[in-house]
């Protein structure tokens, strides 16, 4: 038997990520997923929330690592503040994730108003495995044979 040509291993993130987000119809807050579980990276999602309140000068963006809308079974792995102009309810804020090769989670704030960037946060992911390992396993895959 051969062994298998050219084995694609593609790395995908581990837990959804999203931010904790306001339901407008119920005023609960909620996990908002913005990276679903096992996409492949690197990669860039985005979503696009508005401001709650007229007037409003702040948001709070909370970052989340779980597969439930409900808060109480997903973790807050990192959050931050930003400022913007005192915009009247419905203002359009995008939150991007970019997701690179390193495991480094690039969080932009984006004012869809005002059309410029107005914050960012970067989370460390921790692989599970070393590159020896993924090496080792690539080696290993590359190596089996089908019947």
């Amino acid at each position: 038997m051969d062994a298998l040509p050219n084995v694609e291993i593609s790395d995908v993130n581990s837990h959804s990520l999203g931010v904790v987000a306001l339901d407008s119809m119920t005023n609960k807050e909620f996990n908002s997923i913005i990276l679903k579980k096992d996409t492949k990276i690197p990669t860039k999602k985005s979503e696009v929330y508005c401001t709650i309140l007229d007037n409003q000068t702040r948001i709070d963006i909370q970052v989340t690592e779980g597969e439930e809308k409900n808060l109480e079974y997903v973790h807050v792995i990192g959050n931050t503040t930003v400022d913007i102009p005192p915009y009247p309810k419905g203002a359009p804020i995008e939150v991007f994730f970019q997701y690179d090769d390193n495991g480094i989670v690039n969080i932009t704030v984006f004012d869809k108003t005002a059309g410029k960037m107005i914050g960012e946060l970067k989370i460390k992911r921790q692989s599970n495995r070393s590159i020896d390992e993924v090496e080792e396993m690539k080696r290993k895959i590359s190596q089996t044979e089908i019947q």
